[in-house]
């Protein structure tokens, strides 16, 4: 894994989910936060904002990873606070779980019955395996681990 700064922001890249880790300080909710302009901004949005767009107003912001000290652009998602309650309500999978779908379906298991085996629709399974959605996600074929870590 290695460091990389940008604009003053600190994170480690980790090479097995692609998340950039926020190297700063982290609040008691477990996100990043840092002082930009004199205000103390979290770091997911700030660091969206100078890489992708301005977020609009009242939009929230997901982590698609599920890592809170996330701040790579690429695994934020710009949702309404409805959505964003409602995924994080029913988020059944874990990233780990994700690496290990992501692995057995390359090797040959039906979507249908990885589905079953975690209690998910196979519409879900194929969001993931097609890499919809969990983008930062994978099995560590490089490393020989399976999960995300």
């Amino acid at each position: 894994m290695g460091r990389r700064r940008s604009k003053g922001t600190m994170f480690k890249v980790n090479s097995v989910t692609g998340c950039w880790d926020w190297l700063g300080y982290v609040n008691p909710d477990g996100y990043g936060k840092l002082n930009r302009k004199g205000e103390s901004q979290l770091a997911h949005r700030a660091i969206y904002e100078a890489f992708k767009r301005k977020i609009p107003d009242g939009m929230h912001t997901d982590h698609v990873c599920r890592n809170r000290r996330c701040v790579n652009p690429d695994h934020i998602e710009i949702v309404t606070n409805l959505e964003n309650v409602h995924r994080g309500k029913r988020c059944k999978l874990t990233k780990e779980k994700v690496g290990y779908i992501r692995f057995l379906h390359e090797n040959g298991c039906s979507r249908q019955a990885i589905a079953a085996l975690y209690d998910v629709t196979p519409e879900n399974i194929s969001a993931i395996t097609t890499g919809k959605t969990w983008k930062g996600v994978n099995y560590g074929r490089k490393s020989g681990s399976i999960g995300a870590g």
